[in-house]
């Protein structure tokens, strides 16, 4: 199976963020680094980028932060979801909205920046409008998004556990049992 070519172009001031950790750039997943400089060698063809993490200046090569495969474990670091940036704190954020966003998500989304919170539409909404209401060819107006997407982003979506599954009762009954039973075992001496 061949790895999915794309190619992610990089420039001086470009924001990257490291997808895997590399002990010898002091790098883990997760780590911005601000491109300072991109270097070719003419000959050999050899990328080598310069970028600063933090305070301090590392160099590397694709390849110093490529994976097993050959991939290189870098993206764009303006660019993030929003489970990627819960902890996170940016002075404006750009939300891309579809109609799997629920309560949780337009929260954590709304509470990454210090200042500005832009949301936009994704087409996806038209369609989910249309699908929910069963009218395929009528024109959707901006009323219409707005009450979908009030109705979309209010609700919550109870999240479940294995705890939730079992009867913890009947499980605690259960261990104790095995408990007692392994402690009896135990306690006969050999």
């Amino acid at each position: 199976m061949k790895p999915n070519p794309h190619t992610l172009a990089v420039a001086a001031g470009d924001t990257l963020v490291a997808l895997r950790r590399v002990d010898q750039l002091g790098v883990v997943n997760g780590t911005q680094l601000t491109v300072e400089r991109v270097k070719v060698a003419r000959l050999t063809k050899t990328v080598t980028v310069t970028a600063r993490r933090g305070n301090d200046i590392i160099q590397f090569t694709p390849e110093d932060i490529s994976d097993g495969k050959g991939r290189v474990r870098l993206t764009n670091g303006l660019v993030s979801t929003i489970f990627r940036s819960q902890g996170a704190t940016v002075d404006q954020a750009f939300v891309l909205l579809n109609d799997k966003f629920d309560r949780h998500d337009s929260y954590v989304s709304a509470s990454r920046a210090r200042g500005d919170t832009r949301y936009f539409c994704s087409k996806s909404i038209d369609a989910s409008i249309r699908a929910s209401s069963g009218e395929f060819h009528s024109p959707i107006d901006d009323v219409q998004r707005l009450d979908y997407l009030a109705k979309r982003l209010s609700r919550e979506r109870v999240k479940t556990t294995t705890l939730d599954l079992i009867d913890v009762a009947e499980f605690a009954k259960a261990h104790l049992k095995r408990e007692r039973d392994r402690r009896k075992e135990l306690s006969h001496g050999l």
